[in-house]
Order: C-alpha cells, then structure tokens, then sequence
C-alpha cells in the first residue's frame, strides 16, 4: 500500500507540473518577437511573452507554500512592486494586441477610440501605480503617523482599487477587436486568448484560485484546478505560436515597403 508521504510528494511535484506550459509559452512568444520585422507585431509578441511572465509568477505564487507563508513589510512591499508591473504587463498587452490588430485591418478601424484612450489609461495607470508605490515606500521608512503619510494613505485606498481595474477591465475591447480582425491568424490567436480568460474565471471564482491547487483540497478539486491550469497554459501556447505566420505577414510588409521606395 502506497505511503500517505509518497501521494503528499507527488501531489506537491503535480502542483509545479503546469509551470512548464506557462513557462514554455513565454518562451515562445520571446523567441516570436525576434523573428518580426514589423515593430507592432513585435510589441504584440513582447506583450503575450509580458502575459505568460506574470502567468507564470501567479502559478508559482499559488503553488509555493513557503512563498505564501512569508509576511513582513518587506516582502509586502516586493508583492506590491510585482503586482504594479503585473498591471502595467496587462495593460501592455491589451494595447500591443489592439495596435496590431489595427495595423492588420484593411479599413484601420480605431475601435472605441482606443489610438486616443490609451493615452489616458497608461497615464493613469503611471501615475496611480507610482502613488501607491511611494506611498507603500514612504510608510516603511518613516512611518505612518505623520499627517502628509495619513493623506497619502487615504489616497492609496481610492487609487488602488482603479490600478488594478483598468488594465482588468481593458481586456473587455479584445472582444470587439476579436470579432473585428480580418486577418485569420489574429483571429485565431483571440480565438486561443479568449478560451484562456474563460478558464482562468473557471478556475479563479468557483474554485477559489490558489485554494484549488493546495493540497489540503479536496482530490476532485485539485485535480480539476490542475488539469485548468494545464489547459490554460495550452491555450497561452497556441496564442503564442499562432503569432509564427505573422512573421511572414511581417516580411511581406517590409518587403512590399522596400520595393516602394526602390521605385
């Protein structure tokens, strides 16, 4: 009969299993951007590799008990620097994605005038992300007694919230510039996006996120946020290699721009 050690380690190694996918799809959408020509899809590359990073560090985080038994100011203020870049990541992303999609229609449609919004959402998302950061830093180093600290702090509480909003709630326009984009390869990297961010809900609000890869869940449970993992990790690899036949859309850009100004 089959230690309760033995079932403990291998449940332990399952949870670390699903990193590889995360980490794999980093890789390739990395190793994408250098093949592009065309700085848009570049940055579209560099925004999906930009995900699958942040992705990977909510995996590990989750996955990690000696990580999420670790307290202290210090270590508050590192999750609070790692969750601002991850912010920041996302919002990168949704931009990177909807510029190249932009580029790749033939009408150049501007949806929900995102050439113009996007300048408000990173100057907001610089700023308040900036604020909170500060605010975090200032409070380890002198307190939080003093009356510019008490303001600042009050701040915090009302900025925070909307760091973390905006760039969640951008990801609502990769619906219509989904539906919108003509080229089949785009599309088919939203297609693989979009089953990505179904699972991810599945898995973070019936399951409880974390609670559903530790291994005091119960089996069916753990199972079920392993196998969404991996899934998700699959879909986030698709993505990234379905931006592979952009490179030849990219080379034809650039070829057709050179011919042009040979003539």
């Amino acid at each position: 009969m089959v230690s309760s050690d033995i079932i403990l380690n291998v449940l332990n190694l399952l949870r670390f299993a699903p990193l590889a996918v995360y980490v794999y799809a980093a890789y390739w959408a990395f190793n994408i951007r250098h093949a592009l020509a065309i700085r848009v899809y570049k940055n579209q590359a560099l925004g999906v590799g930009l995900l699958s990073v942040l992705l990977v560090y909510l995996v590990l985080l989750n996955s990690v008990g000696a990580i999420k038994s670790l307290n202290g100011p210090m270590i508050g203020f590192l999750e609070l620097l790692f969750g601002v870049a991850g912010f920041l990541g996302s919002l990168y992303f949704v931009d990177s994605s909807v510029l190249a999609s932009r580029r790749s229609d033939p009408l150049f449609r501007d949806t929900l005038h995102w050439s113009k919004v996007r300048y408000m959402l990173w100057t907001w998302e610089i700023f308040g992300g900036t604020f909170v950061v500060l605010d975090y830093a200032l409070s380890l180093i002198g307190g939080e007694s003093s009356f510019l600290m008490q303001i600042m702090n009050s701040g915090t509480s009302i900025i925070f919230p909307f760091v973390f909003l905006v760039p969640v709630s951008s990801f609502l326009i990769l619906f219509p510039v989904a539906i919108r984009a003509k080229d089949p390869n785009l599309r088919g990297h939203f297609k693989w996006l979009g089953l990505l961010a179904v699972l991810e809900l599945i898995y973070v609000v019936p399951f409880g996120g974390g609670s559903g890869t530790g291994v005091s869940a119960a089996p069916w449970v753990f199972s079920l946020g392993i196998i969404f993992l991996f899934i998700g990790g699959f879909c986030l690899y698709k993505s990234s290699r379905s931006l592979v036949t952009l490179n030849r859309l990219s080379t034809m850009e650039g070829q057709s721009r050179a011919e042009e100004g040979g003539t």
